[in-house]
């Protein structure tokens, strides 16, 4: 029982961690004006130029705190054993589904008005 609820809020709070601390980081380490904090799903900044969104949001935001997820949800609530193929198939397709989700109009409407 107690594992379960270790997993749970490694699930949750890895990614958050993840998305809302590290990701901002980072992108302020290569000069992206984005700020602490903030999960990338309140609109697009118009601050950053579209490949800042697509890589910093997108790829390095949802892409790896998707994978994490879906990661840690595998190896502790699931408790299946994953190969490194698998992952590693996995984290391309977050990758990718994180780039296209940066880039739509689903998650960054382009009228904030």
């Amino acid at each position: 029982m107690v594992k379960v609820i270790l997993g749970i809020v490694a699930v949750i709070a890895c990614p958050l961690l993840w998305t809302m601390i590290i990701v901002p980081l980072i992108g302020r380490w290569f000069r992206v004006p984005i700020k602490i904090g903030a999960l990338p799903i309140d609109g697009r900044d118009p601050r950053l130029s579209k490949w800042q969104s697509f890589w910093i949001g997108g790829v390095l935001g949802w892409g790896i705190g998707l994978f994490l997820m879906g990661a840690l949800t595998a190896r502790f609530i699931d408790d299946t054993r994953t190969t490194i193929p698998k992952l590693l198939y996995g984290l391309a397709g977050e990758l990718i589904i994180g780039g296209l989700l940066s880039q739509s109009d689903w998650t960054y409407p382009l009228d904030n008005e």
